[in-house]
């Protein structure tokens, strides 16, 4: 569904049946599919997860809907991405361009060899110029063409690294491993900085553990005056997530599922100021 800014419905975006995962060997599932807005067309967004059937019509994990919730038929991926099931597409970043990030645990594309990442134009098609390393995951676009991606890290810490737009790792952002394995997020802030926001140590068991938040300059180094902030009584799943705010500032919204932040008391959402105080 779609809301109007007053949280009524827009009876103008319709999905039909929506989305499905069919086995002919098996039953049918409804799924919860992951959307991201589309830089172009206007109204259009990105639709993912693991599913193959949409409205009735064969697809592969991958889709942009009109603003009518239609299928948009120029954007085809062919048999696109080979191993999604079982390891689902991770994430999809639109660029103003049109063009779009894909990562998942893939091995191939439409047929090509890849892997985990891809650039497709905006008709869904590979683009061939992007080249990254082996084994990245993409996160967030930054205002300067880049991109930030989780390199291989080790089994306690994960590791961010900064792509050129053909792909090639860029020299200048050097980021210290993070304090924890588990990245729930990674948005771009003004003055070309990033977000993390993840948990702390390497605990792949617990279901409540301490998260964090903390702030990278556009060299990958910690943003000393907004510090590592934690919030406690973390639930894993469903992860943490950052919005930034669009009034101008630097400040950006928390949300998860915890209940402290830092020394304040918080129910799973908060507004952080640049210098990490709560507001």
């Amino acid at each position: 569904m779609r809301l109007f800014s007053d949280g009524s419905l827009d009876r103008g975006f319709a999905t039909g049946q929506g989305f499905q995962r069919i086995d002919p060997n098996g039953p049918e599932f409804v799924i919860a599919p992951r959307i991201m807005p589309a830089a172009t067309p206007v109204g259009a967004l990105y639709a993912f997860g693991e599913f193959n059937d949409y409205n009735g019509t064969p697809v592969h994990n991958l889709v942009r809907l009109t603003s009518s919730g239609a299928l948009d038929p120029t954007f085809a991926i062919g048999s696109g991405f080979d191993g999604s099931f079982g390891g689902p597409l991770t994430s999809v970043i639109a660029k103003e361009d049109g063009s779009v990030y894909v990562s998942g645990r893939f091995d191939t594309f439409n047929g090509e060899p890849v892997r985990n990442i891809v650039r497709l134009d905006s008709n869904g098609r590979r683009d061939p110029s992007f080249v990254p390393p082996q084994a990245v995951h993409a996160l967030a676009a930054t205002a300067d063409g880049g991109l930030i991606v989780n390199a291989p890290g080790t089994a306690r810490n994960a590791v961010l690294r900064k792509l050129r737009p053909d792909g090639s790792l860029d020299s200048t952002f050097e980021a210290d491993p993070l304090p924890g394995w588990l990245i729930h997020q990674v948005i771009s802030l003004p003055s070309d900085r990033v977000a993390v926001v993840g948990v702390l140590g390497a605990d792949t068991t617990a279901s409540r553990s301490t998260g964090y938040v903390m702030v990278l300059d556009r060299e990958g180094r910690q943003d000393t005056s907004f510090g590592l902030r934690t919030m406690t009584d973390v639930v894993q799943n469903p992860p943490s997530s950052v919005a930034a705010t669009d009034d101008g500032t630097s400040d950006f919204y928390l949300g998860g599922m915890f209940t402290r932040y830092e020394h304040w008391t918080m129910q799973r959402i908060a507004r952080l100021n640049a210098d990490g105080s709560a507001d």
